[in-house]
């Protein structure tokens, strides 16, 4: 249809005839990107003269990411950029793609995840952005890559909201896992006044070295799960073999997706030992190796204060433990001492911006220091005595006593209810 209505106006200039500029800008040759209707990229897509061959993405993970393009004009192509954003992520980055000015054009952008990580299971959404010499632009649809980690054979299950993937373990392990992590999660997620449960991967490794290679370079050894509330996604230590551990894991990481992420609130975060404690009462009663790291520290006056565990927990993996084990009885003594209503309005106030000690203060009427100076008395006088949390986001390489799995998921259940109904109600009455 072009070539015809170019020869007419042709033929039109030979024989005199008068046209206007409006029905040459009609033909569309060098009309603008804006009045382009770009389709997937994949397929021929055009803008002008722009056109894309070829679009692709894969996953190399734990190394790169790879994004592949060939495209041609009629022009020389002069610039290649690529826009990528990952999962409900609103940020978009923006690179230059390096390509050579030519009238085909065969390039490819990545993402060394050594710099820029991005953990498995997130899908990544990208386009293209393209202009020649002449002028003429063509952005590409968005585009969807998962990134994969393809040196496992994975398998996976969904119940309700929950996908659970993983390569190692039978089915009955696969079935246990998945239905504590839907419990928890839907418990969790409805006493938080969520309408609806948005998706959650859980992706499981099998050993202890399998888990670290996923991981963003430089992650502290002792962590043994990885929860990215954004993409509402878990990277998690989980040998087929310690399933009761497990199932304290997937517990303690469902409760940090329902506390980090809801669908209608942008929280800000919590200060770590008041996240951590929460979660970690999911689990059950407070393993024995972090009992004695509590008590030994409060007999010697070596205790964390507040403050130094508010942020980053230390590197020193016996510090690590330590500083779970201080968060898991913090929020038990402050449970126990003023409720779940007073600790519902200590973390809506975080949640609203404030300093610790405003926090701190209009939940309970006094300073940090004051709540830890009362904290680190009760474990004098009750000699450090066990506080009903636990911590297996700390590496489970500990072969230790465990709950029975009815004391799991039952004993605290009711306190976990109970606190975010508390804060629910709280957010609701802050909206109104």
């Amino acid at each position: 249809m072009r070539r015809i209505v170019l020869a007419i106006l042709v033929l039109g200039a030979l024989v005199g005839l008068a046209f206007t500029a409006a029905p040459a800008a009609a033909v569309g040759r060098d009309a603008p990107a804006a009045a382009a209707r770009p389709r997937a990229p994949g397929a021929s897509t055009t803008a002008g003269a722009i056109e894309v061959l070829a679009s692709s993405g894969r996953s190399e993970f734990p190394n790169r990411i790879v994004f592949s393009l060939q495209a041609k004009s009629s022009a020389q192509i002069s610039s290649v950029r690529i826009a990528y954003r990952v999962g409900d992520d609103p940020v978009t980055s923006i690179a230059r793609v390096p390509a050579a000015a030519a009238f085909r054009i065969d390039t490819s952008y990545q993402i060394d995840l050594s710099r820029e990580y991005y953990p498995p299971g997130v899908t990544m959404h990208y386009r293209w952005q393209i202009e020649d010499q002449s002028g003429a632009q063509l952005t590409t649809n968005w585009a969807d890559l998962r990134i994969t980690d393809p040196r496992f054979f994975w398998h996976e299950r969904t119940l309700g909201a929950v996908t659970l993937h993983w390569y190692a373990g039978d089915d009955q392990y696969a079935s246990t896992l998945l239905s504590t992590a839907a419990q928890a999660l839907a418990t969790a997620s409805s006493t938080m006044g969520a309408t609806s449960l948005k998706p959650v991967d859980i992706y499981l490794y099998a050993t202890e070295q399998d888990f670290r290679s996923a991981l963003v370079a430089g992650s502290d050894q002792w962590v043994g799960g990885q929860t990215y509330p954004l993409y509402r996604l878990t990277v998690l230590l989980a040998p087929p073999d310690l399933l009761t551990d497990d199932q304290r894991s997937i517990a303690h990481e469902m409760t940090h997706i329902a506390i980090d992420s809801t669908s209608e609130d942008p929280f800000g975060p919590l200060p770590t030992w008041l996240d951590e404690g929460v979660a970690m009462v999911a689990e059950g009663s407070l393993d024995p190796t972090f009992q004695q790291a509590l008590a030994s520290a409060a007999a010697s006056h070596r205790l964390l204060s507040i403050q130094s565990i508010s942020g980053n927990f230390p590197e020193d993996s016996d510090q690590a433990a330590l500083a779970y084990a201080e968060s898991a009885s913090l929020v038990s003594y402050f449970e126990k001492q003023y409720g779940t209503q007073r600790l519902a309005a200590l973390i809506a106030a975080f949640r609203r911006g404030e300093t610790s000690d405003e926090a701190f203060q209009q939940s309970i009427g006094m300073s940090t220091l004051e709540f830890q100076r009362r904290w680190e008395a009760s474990l004098q006088s009750a000699g450090a005595a066990a506080t009903p949390t636990s911590s297996t986001s700390a590496s489970s390489n500990q072969e230790t006593g465990r709950s029975s799995l009815i004391s799991i998921l039952l004993a605290p259940v009711t306190f976990v209810i109970s606190l975010l109904e508390s804060i629910a109600r709280l957010l609701r009455a802050s909206k109104g």
